[in-house]
């Protein structure tokens, strides 16, 4: 069944002069429910998107993050027309770059300097190399998902074309597998230069103060061997607090990567930092030095999405609704017994889903769960991106989306239908593989 068959006319084009197809492994087709998806999209307004043959959908995936305030934001669109007018690229800074960090440094805790790029990938580099130059050591350890360096991808399932060599010094290790990282230091002793993490989605209903306590312990872990410790908010940073994650759970690494978030949808990255560290980059002693790093029109966005974060309810409404998704999302599992597991919170949101020996495997019942949403009006993905923009209508459309779907969903795990009888689609299978080896697994301490 081809639902946008303008659609499809895009993918066949885009395959011959696209190389491997969209620019972001995420966005690409089949990562979507081939037929009933749309393949492009034309426009967005607040939460939802058009596709070309005017089909409109509620946006869960919010272009993986990025648009935090809502597609097509008023305010930072205006923001962003006035800067065009002015200048671009330019080629001496502008104000806007003293502006933006300074406002930056206000809100993020041990920020005494900014250092602006375009990409999360930009930033998560530049740190480790930050905490090499720094410490003089060679080792690093990583927790989550990093981005396109090859540092990091040698530690990944993603390391065509990676000198094998990196893997000696990369490392990677399970958000709270303790027994893992605990064997791990003492292969790196004396030489670990910093431990990069990110905060994943854990368990819906974990507590803050458990999340607290896992971030001060790596923390505290990368410090007690010598090494910095290097927190990854490119995710998480605007989402869950103008402070990012260590403003909301009260803790405070030595260098913190931003971008997502940032710009509602605009390319920009930070890496923050005490001035001891950040001046590292004074004459290029370091070397983190991109085009498009200080582009005007990015932080005009991002100085006006900070000031709709600071100056109105944008932060209290993400919360409010998104919490109130996540939880009805939580209820419906456990009523219609759908072997799946929630976990994040109000900001971000992932199901992982279980096998029926028998009857559907993890990615049938996945793209089964996608199929239904985009039966409903809804366009998601793996994550589940809530944005400030929502209502309560929006709200009470999703979780009726949700509840049609753990439906259908009920009638093949328990009632036994073949699931070839409702899906309409190729599975989708797991793309990333291995591309980091985070899944929450909390060992004994």
């Amino acid at each position: 069944m081809i639902s946008h068959p303008e659609c499809v006319v895009w993918q066949e084009r885009a395959k011959m002069v696209l190389g491997g197809g969209p620019a972001t492994l995420s966005k690409h087709w089949n990562r979507f429910v081939y037929g009933l998806s749309p393949i492009v999209l034309e426009r967005g307004d607040g939460p939802y998107v058009w596709c070309p043959d005017g089909q409109r959908y509620i946006d869960t995936i919010a272009a993986l993050g990025p648009t935090i305030l809502g597609h097509s934001d008023p305010k930072v669109t205006a923001a962003v027309e006035r800067q065009s007018k002015l200048l671009a690229s330019a080629s001496l800074p502008t104000r806007l770059e003293v502006e933006v960090a300074e406002r930056l440094v206000h809100h993020i805790p041990g920020a005494e300097q900014v250092r602006f790029a375009s990409n999360g990938k930009d930033v998560t580099e530049a740190a480790v190399k930050v905490a090499r130059y720094m410490t003089d050591k060679r080792h690093v350890i990583y927790v989550g998902y990093h981005g396109g360096f090859s540092d990091y991808l040698a530690t990944t399932d993603k390391n065509g074309g990676i000198l094998p060599m990196l893997s000696t010094y990369n490392h990677q290790v399970r958000w709270c597998a303790w027994r893992e990282l605990a064997a791990l230091l003492p292969r790196v002793a004396n030489d670990l230069a910093c431990l990069m993490f990110e905060v994943p989605p854990e368990p819906w209903g974990t507590s803050a103060e458990t999340t607290r306590a896992s971030i001060q312990r790596y923390c505290d872990v990368a410090r007690e061997w010598g090494g910095l410790a290097i927190i990854d908010e490119v995710v998480t940073g605007f989402r869950y607090d103008l402070g990012g994650a260590q403003a909301m759970y009260g803790v405070q690494a030595d260098l913190a990567c931003f971008s997502k978030g940032m710009a509602n949808g605009y390319k920009l990255a930070a890496l923050t930092g005490p001035r001891e560290l950040m001046q590292v980059f004074d004459g290029g002693r370091v070397f983190l030095s991109t085009t498009f790093g200080g582009e005007a029109t990015a932080l005009a966005a991002c100085k006006e999405t900070l000031d709709v974060l600071q100056q109105t309810r944008a932060l209290g409404h993400l919360r409010w609704y998104g919490s109130g998704v996540g939880n009805n999302l939580a209820g419906l599992l456990a009523k219609y017994a759908i072997p799946a597991r929630l976990r994040g919170n109000y900001a971000r949101m992932v199901l992982d889903w279980q096998a029926v020996p028998g009857i559907a495997t993890a990615d049938e019942l996945r793209t089964l769960w996608l199929q239904e949403l985009l039966r409903h009006g809804v366009l998601a993905s793996v994550p589940i991106f809530p944005m400030c923009c929502y209502t309560a209508d929006i709200a009470q459309e999703l979780c009726l989306a949700f509840e049609a779907a753990c439906q259908v969903l009920a009638q093949v795990v328990h009632e036994q239908r073949p699931i070839g009888d409702v899906l309409e689609c190729p599975v989708i299978a797991d793309v990333f593989g291995q591309r980091y080896a985070s899944q929450d697994r909390r060992d004994a301490n």
